[in-house]
């Protein structure tokens, strides 16, 4: 692997090479379904389209749907509890406080944040740049967000305040053509897809404004989440790959066509898949087997 001290690229890997499981302890065994349901409310004409999802602290699913202009929450057994209407497509949304979402748009200069605990209701306004897509919340409060118009990810306090801007690499190289979905690992550590490269992130944010970056080639790269100190990323398959950006497998899923969203509860015991079906959008639930 190439490296320098700020800027680092892991070795492509082709899709061919993604067969067994040799690095990771994380294998299809773990996963065991235990409920699955469409995404659609009942008057919902058209087919959903399920963006992204959360786990609020009362395991409610809360999932964008960019076909309906909806936010939905559902049981994890699939009863759809509630439904808030956008005027606009929502894209994606991050857990920014116990029961608080924010909610990112592509088409307006706006975040909406949003209490999840009882009814949806929305319950503050952000003023922020347009073409917004992947959020995620680190731990320390402040918000990561990608922005496609910019082609760069920006680093956030919780009220919208650019803190820093995620653009060029050490060499002056830029680092996104569409970056979609961005996942915190931890307070220094974020993991972006981007759509259009066709490329997955990992990005180590250094005080200095530099970065270590390395990048691996997946199909139609979307969300990630961490397990058992791996990386899972929804990309066609399910792709493992270590914190440093090694592949370490591939997980199918029976029923489970491109994945999308992945969250994992906060105990780790559940993880949900928004995915496409044969002649539908649905959610997975599946309970982690150790």
């Amino acid at each position: 692997m190439a490296s320098s001290s700020d800027h680092e690229l892991a070795s492509d890997f082709v899709e061919e090479e993604w067969k067994g499981n040799k690095v990771s302890g994380v294998n299809r065994s773990m996963f065991s379904l235990k409920w699955k349901f469409s995404g659609r409310a009942h008057n919902n004409k058209e087919i959903p389209w399920l963006l992204d999802v959360v786990l609020n602290p009362s395991d409610d699913l809360i999932v964008t749907d960019g076909k309906n202009k909806e936010l939905k929450k559902f049981s994890l057994q699939g009863t759809l509890k509630d439904r808030l209407a956008f005027k606009t497509r929502p894209d994606c949304l991050a857990l920014t406080d116990e029961y608080l979402v924010t909610v990112t748009f592509p088409f307006v200069t706006v975040l909406q944040v949003v209490d999840t605990k009882g009814k949806l209701f929305v319950v503050s306004t952000i003023p922020f740049k347009e073409q917004c897509a992947g959020i995620s919340s680190l731990k320390d409060g402040r918000l990561v967000i990608c922005n496609r118009e910019t082609r760069s990810v920006f680093l956030c306090s919780k009220g919208g305040q650019i803190l820093q801007e995620i653009k060029y690499s050490s060499s002056g190289d830029k680092l996104f053509r569409n970056p979609s979905y961005v996942r915190a690992v931890d307070n220094t550590t974020i993991c972006v897809s981007d759509y259009k490269t066709q490329e997955f992130l990992i990005i180590v944010i250094k005080d200095d404004n530099k970065y270590i970056i390395k990048t691996c080639k997946l199909t139609e790269p979307r969300t990630s989440c961490v397990v058992d100190g791996m990386l899972l990323v929804a990309a066609s398959n399910i792709r493992v790959l270590t914190l440093d950006g090694q592949k370490a497998g591939e997980i199918t899923l029976d029923g489970v066509h491109h994945a999308r969203g992945l969250i994992f509860s906060e105990d780790k015991r559940l993880l949900a898949v928004t995915h496409k079906s044969d002649a539908d959008e649905e959610i997975s639930v599946y309970q982690i087997m150790k």
